[in-house]
């Protein structure tokens, strides 16, 4: 199914799209204090992570620019809410024509601020290419959503049934997954 900007954001899109930052940062040792959408209406949803320590600690350099947990936190919702609507990758890479709306593309309509404020973290960083390094970025974060994606779908699938995780009951669906 083609997906485009102008289509509403539905309840399913919002579940796997903040289940996809709490499964990043669950495989990154960041906690998950919340999973939250509301029932009806908007679709905007919360995944609460911390500690700022953890969000701060530095994954990789790409071209002389330190990514951080937050980075690929922040990265991994629109590439889960992505590979859900799209089932494949985009081709492009950077410096191919189109490259750009490649990116756009993975950052629809809803998460638009989760890439200005991408972009702004990169070019302050000192990022030459901001969006190439977002790619990577999003690179990494799909193969850790594809490692997660049992962890994924039923942290989407909860979240839809109850609209409202604590962290306790998030635990409960990792250890789950994980078999502890």
């Amino acid at each position: 199914m083609k997906i485009t900007p102008e289509q509403p954001v539905t309840r399913e899109q919002t579940a796997r799209h903040e289940a996809g930052h709490a499964t990043v940062a669950v495989a990154l040792g960041v906690d998950v204090y919340r999973l939250a959408m509301p029932e009806h209406g908007d679709h905007s949803g919360t995944c609460d992570t911390g500690p700022r320590e953890a969000l701060a600690r530095v994954v990789r350099d790409i071209s002389g620019v330190d990514i951080t947990n937050d980075m690929l936190v922040t990265a991994a919702g629109p590439v889960a809410g992505f590979l859900h609507r799209a089932h494949s990758w985009p081709c492009s890479a950077p410096g191919d024509a189109g490259f750009s709306e490649q990116i756009e593309r993975i950052f629809q309509a809803d998460s638009r601020d989760e890439l200005c404020r991408l972009r702004t973290t990169l070019t302050s960083a000192g990022a030459k290419r901001p969006d190439a390094t977002i790619w990577e970025i999003c690179l990494d974060a799909r193969k850790l959503l594809e490692l997660g994606s049992q962890l994924c779908a039923r942290l989407a699938d909860e979240l839809l049934r109850c609209a409202d995780l604590d962290a306790e009951h998030i635990e409960r669906i990792v250890s789950a997954v994980r078999g502890r």
